[in-house]
C-alpha cells in the first residue's frame, strides 16, 4: 500500500519506494547472517531467492487487486495473506474492506509529509471516529518536529 502511495509522487516517491525496498532486502539479509552457522550460504541465498519470487509475484498481484473490483483483490488476499486456506469468507472481507479503507486513507495524505519525512498512518483495523481524530493528532505532532 506504501508503495502504491509513494509511486502517486513522481520522480522522488518512486526514488522513495526504490530505498524502501532496498532497505528491507538489506535488513533482511543481516537477519540471515544473524543466524550464523544455522544456515549455509547456499540455505541464506536460496531462502532470500524463494523471498524475491514471492515478493515480486505479490506486488503483481497486489496491484491486480487494487485496480480491480473486490473479487479480485479477496482472489489475492486469499492466495497472498492467507495461503489459500481461509475458510472464513468474514475474515476475508475484513481485510479487502481494510486495504481499501486504508488505500483511500493513504490517498489523503499530504505529499510533504510523507516525501520530507517519509510517514505513513495506519488506521485501526475496527475505525473510530475517536481512533481517526488521535491518528491525526499524531500525524500533526510528527509534523511540527520535522
Amino acid at each position: 500500500m506504501c508503495m502504491v502511495r509513494l509511486a502517486q509522487e513522481g520522480r522522488e516517491g518512486i526514488i522513495l519506494r526504490n530505498f524502501m525496498v532496498e532497505f528491507f532486502w538489506e535488513d533482511l539479509d543481516k537477519k540471515m547472517k544473524k543466524l550464523g552457522t544455522m544456515l549455509t550460504s547456499t540455505t541464506r541465498r536460496e531462502g532470500i531467492q524463494e523471498l524475491s519470487e514471492r515478493f515480486k509475484a505479490s506486488l503483481f498481484a497486489y496491484d491486480e487487486g487494487l485496480m480491480g473490483d473486490d473479487k479480485v483483490l479477496a482472489g489475492c488476499v486469499w492466495r497472498t495473506l492467507f495461503e489459500k486456506s481461509c475458510d472464513d469468507a468474514q475474515h476475508l472481507d475484513t481485510v479487502v474492506r481494510y486495504i481499501r479503507k486504508q488505500v483511500a486513507h493513504l490517498d489523503e495524505m499530504d505529499s510533504g509529509v510523507i516525501q520530507s519525512a517519509g510517514i505513513f498512518t495506519f488506521l485501526p483495523l475496527h475505525e473510530t471516529e475517536e481512533s481517526v481524530e488521535r491518528n491525526r493528532q499524531i500525524l500533526v505532532e510528527i509534523a511540527k518536529r520535522v
